[in-house]
């Protein structure tokens, strides 16, 4: 489904999905992996075991972006083993705690909270035409949420965030307090009022099925990483061309 996925996004963003994680990364939009850059996926057999299919839908991933993915034959420490004897220039494995890739070249880490967060303000900001002094509800304050707060903020949005438990609301903006752009809470103010009077929404909450059609008008873009999805289906079907 990726090239249609990519068709899907270059008609929202302007960028198909390597552009967009360009522009999540900070490279210029037209580059993502270096020609031949060797990425190996390594099975882990800890915890709850080894993913259905995991390693091989971010080994396809990879490919599309350009990269040299390949799946090691051996998991866990084998499995790094081999990458390393391999020529590996980075590695990505999961767990049941954390998802990372992990350049080997410049011992860079990113785990899948930071490279969503990444990922959706970017694609929030492209299809918004730029969030520099515009208003965004970031609703969730959880881990995700509070990486999404900082490249909001990179990107200049004014941001007011909204979460159903108040105490972590106001850590989340007390965090915030030192960045040069005033964050707001929320601080009590109905959750429905708060997502009908903003027109950019960043959902990042486990809670689905919550926002209604009623909830939804036609300036409204929202960029939802937060699984189970936070539309309706009614909604989300009203919001299809301004929705990732």
């Amino acid at each position: 489904m990726l090239t249609a996925y990519d068709r899907e996004l270059k008609s929202k963003t302007g960028f198909t999905l390597a552009g967009v994680a360009a522009c999540a990364a900070g490279y210029d939009s037209r580059l993502c992996l270096p020609e031949g850059f060797s990425v190996a996926v390594i099975p882990v057999s800890t915890g709850e075991g080894k993913i259905e299919g995991f390693t091989e839908a971010v080994q396809a991933l990879v490919a599309h972006l350009g990269g040299k993915a390949f799946i090691t034959a051996k998991s866990d420490v084998e499995g790094l083993a081999e990458a390393c004897m391999c020529g590996a220039e980075a590695i990505m494995l999961a767990d049941d705690n954390i998802f990372v890739a992990i350049n080997l070249l410049s011992r860079r880490v990113v785990d899948n909270d930071q490279a969503t967060a990444a990922g959706y303000a970017a694609a929030l900001d492209l299809m918004s035409g730029g969030l520099r002094g515009r208003k965004v509800l970031l609703i969730g304050a959880g881990r995700l949420g509070s990486e999404a707060a900082g490249y909001l903020l990179g990107r200049g949005a004014l941001l007011t965030v909204l979460d159903k438990k108040r105490e972590a609301e106001a850590a989340l903006v007390n965090r915030l307090k030192h960045h040069t752009i005033h964050v707001k809470a929320a601080g009590g103010s109905p959750p429905k009022e708060e997502i009908k009077k903003h027109s950019l929404i960043f959902e990042a909450t486990p809670a689905g099925d919550y926002i209604g059609p009623d909830l939804i008008d036609a300036h409204k873009i929202v960029a939802a990483p937060g699984i189970p999805l936070a539309l309706n289906e009614k909604a989300a079907c009203l919001m299809k061309e301004r929705l990732i």
